[in-house]
């Protein structure tokens, strides 16, 4: 996991000379484990605090922005080259507000960003804890149909954890499920806040005509996963 972090960090400084760079919290991403916990067959998730409130205000803000700009994505197929990738392109739809679309959600990425390094650190001197979340898996399969999530606060509560005595070893830093809930709720407050603020920040005083520079990025993908997304979409 660490060595997946170093890549990450490697590549992130790579496409972004400004990058500062982030410490590393235990985590580089979600782990995934099928699991017997508590005489129950899971599929199991492990994943950092400020991770889990990364996704579920990155989450929110898409609904959010939606909500105040109308829209809709279509994706248009290019032909495929010799190597079996095509190119594609994302077209929005926004009713003539493209513009205050994406400045909206240029505003919202930036506060996301700072809310991220904001929680990157703030739990870090925290006692040890973890959030156990369970859920009903959206699968028809009667292979672990549940599902339950452990979140850990900080760097120092997956070191508590031996992995051969995981049910054990996570019952003793076990917190409730409503103190994360409600600082879900507390977070998901203030985004709605400042979205709604810049929204009317927008709406009031942006010029759609003056066009800003940005980084073009492009991604090539197969023809199968081009297919693949475009039905799921």
């Amino acid at each position: 996991n660490y060595d997946v972090f170093l890549y990450q960090e490697k590549c992130r400084k790579e496409q972004d000379k400004n990058y500062p760079g982030t410490s590393y919290n235990g985590f580089s991403s979600h782990l995934w484990t099928m699991l017997l916990f508590n005489e129950q067959f899971y599929y199991g998730t492990i994943s950092s605090l400020d991770g889990h409130l990364q996704q579920k205000l990155s989450d929110y803000s898409y609904d959010k922005i939606e909500s105040l700009i109308p829209y809709e994505t279509e994706m248009i197929d290019g032909e495929e080259d010799e190597d079996g990738f095509a190119e594609v392109d994302f077209v929005t739809d926004a009713n003539g507000l493209e513009k205050q679309l994406e400045e909206l959600e240029e505003r919202s990425r930036i506060y996301l960003q700072e809310r991220s390094n904001h929680f990157e650190t703030c739990y870090q001197d925290d006692e040890p804890g973890v959030y156990i979340d369970y859920y009903k898996r959206d699968t028809d399969s009667d292979y672990a149909p549940y599902g339950v999530e452990f979140i850990f606060n900080n760097e120092q509560s997956i070191k508590n954890i031996r992995w051969k005595h995981f049910s054990s070893d996570i019952k003793p830093l076990v917190q409730p499920l409503e103190l994360l809930h409600q600082e879900i709720e507390n977070e998901k407050s203030l985004l709605d806040n400042y979205l709604e603020e810049q929204y009317q920040d927008i709406m009031q005083n942006f010029n759609p005509k003056i066009l800003k520079f940005k980084k073009k990025m492009e991604i090539k993908m197969s023809k199968q996963v081009a297919d693949f997304i475009d039905d799921k979409s």
